[in-house]
């Protein structure tokens, strides 16, 4: 946790609101502490956010690729 500051690429997160697995203070964590970074939590999805949410998964990668 404390080497998330030594990240120097850009980086998507995503997260979804009721994921008890990984809940979304971790993302929220990661995002605060991850310089270039980009969080979306996914509203009504759990941990499998690529299944559960595929077209907004597709989209947030789609539109975080046209950023770099």
């Amino acid at each position: 946790m404390q080497e998330l500051k030594l990240i120097q690429v850009p980086c998507l997160i995503l997260c979804g609101d009721s994921d008890i697995l990984t809940p979304p203070k971790y993302s929220q964590y990661f995002h605060t502490n991850i310089k270039d970074s980009k969080l979306h939590i996914l509203q009504q999805a759990g941990h499998m956010v690529m299944l559960e949410k595929p077209q907004l998964v597709n989209q947030y990668i789609q539109e975080f690729i046209e950023t770099l």
